[in-house]
This record gives C-alpha cells, structure tokens and sequence, in this order.
C-alpha cells in the first residue's frame, strides 16, 4: 500500500507475469562478505555460454560440451532474491545442430542455506516427474506449495536445469520464471 501526503492509503500496483529471469542480475546480495550478483550460479560445462539460457533470445542457447560426462550437463541459476513463482517453462531451440534436451529435471530452491556436512548449502526440490523421451521445444512446470497442492505458486531463489540422459546436440535456449509481483525481499 501507498500512504499519500495527506495520510490516504491507496493499493499499490504489483506487475503480474514478469520473468524473474531476465533482471535476475539486478539484484545483489552480501554474501560471507562478498558482494554477489543474481545470474547463472554455477554450469557443469560451457559456463562461459550458461547465461545465454537466461538472456530473454531463444535463438541464443547453452549447449553442455558433448564429451564431458553426463553429472556436468546442468545449469544453475540464481535470481538473486526469492520470487513468488507460479510456473517454471524451459525453451530449447530446435535448429541444425541444437535439439530440445530429451531427458531432464527441473529443480527449485527458496534459497534458504541449510547446515550440514559441516558446510551450508541449498537444497533443491524437484519440480514435477523427470521428463523422458522429450521432443517439446517448450516445457512447462507448474508450482505448488510443497506439501499443499491446492497452493499453485511456490517461493523460488534458485533453479536447477539437469539432464538425466544424453541427448545429440542438446541445447537449452532459455529458462523463464513467470512470477507474481516483483520480489520477496532484496535484501
């Protein structure tokens, strides 16, 4: 809500069905003293292309190096802050020499650390089944609340894109993350 000058409160206007995405490196966070910007977190392989699957064009596209082995054909992005998402929809490109991925998992994360192994780390939950035998240039995911299914959105920091299967000259074109609003908190 907005209060006026004068003291009246009037609603505030919240955008509905941004792709938290594409700003995603906007938002900075201090972490362990370090300053750290959303993005692509971490990739497998190729993470010198990684941020072409989350730059608005799907005729840019990561592709994992086709000799590494199959555990480094993810990506990993962070938004750089927790978003209420209703659904995650993956985008690959299918031209000569780049298919849609023909098995993989989508995973999400709200972000918050978890301790053990004597270390923090996130946690990931996946989102629907593993995908086999895949020929869709667009995949969606809808989202609930884990453990409320009546709930369709989900709070969302990170995303997780893995293959679970090799495919020829797999390709991911783009991972959108349509949101409701702007963000949870930046900070």
């Amino acid at each position: 809500r907005v209060v006026g000058e004068d003291g009246t409160v009037a609603p505030r206007f919240l955008r509905q069905g941004i792709n938290a995405a594409l700003n995603a490196d906007r938002f900075a966070y201090v972490s362990e003293g370090d300053t750290l910007f959303g993005g692509v977190r971490s990739a497998g392989s190729q993470l010198e292309t990684a941020a072409l699957a989350i730059d608005g064009d799907v005729e840019s596209f990561w592709e994992p190096d086709r000799d590494s082995p199959l555990r480094d054909w993810f990506l990993e992005m962070d938004l750089g802050r927790a978003v209420i998402a209703d659904k995650i929809r993956v985008i690959f490109p299918d031209t000569t020499g780049a298919r849609p991925f023909t098995f993989f998992s989508v995973f999400t994360s709200p972000g918050v650390p978890v301790s053990f192994g004597g270390g923090k780390r996130i946690v990931f939950d996946r989102v629907g089944k593993t995908i086999n035998n895949n020929t869709m240039r667009v995949v969606e995911f809808e989202l609930e609340v884990k453990d409320d299914p009546e709930q369709k959105f989900s709070p969302v920091r990170f995303v997780r894109f893995e293959a679970t299967g090799r495919t020829p000259d797999a390709a991911l074109a783009e991972i959108e993350v349509d949101a409701v609003g702007f963000n949870l908190s930046s900070k």
